[in-house]
């Protein structure tokens, strides 16, 4: 990693692409994270990103989780996005729209 690169990947994958075994990632997840603090340069991680929880470790080593889902639920029909009245988000699509008030 140079220069924090966001890399997309999910943690599961490191394992195949590496011989990093992350199958117990769950239960090591603190001590990765303290490894990888201390063996990376701070450039190449989001060192203002800490702890575990609000899947922190992924956050700080720009690793792709699953995002928490909005479920939007349109109760006027006049005010129907193309017809569709229950919609599903990702907490960044639902940042990216653009909602007049």
């Amino acid at each position: 990693m140079y220069g924090h690169p966001n890399t997309g990947i999910r943690r599961r994958k490191i394992d195949r692409d590496s011989s990093i075994c992350l199958k117990l990632a769950p239960l090591v997840a603190e001590f990765l994270y303290e490894l990888l603090t201390q063996t990376l340069a701070e450039m190449d991680y989001q060192a203002d990103i800490t702890g575990l929880s609000h899947h922190g470790f992924e956050r700080r080593y720009s690793l792709r989780y699953d995002q928490p889902l909005i479920r939007l639920r349109i109760l006027d029909v006049k005010l129907a996005i193309h017809g569709l009245t229950d919609l599903t988000l990702t907490v960044s699509e639902f940042k990216q729209l653009n909602i007049a008030a």
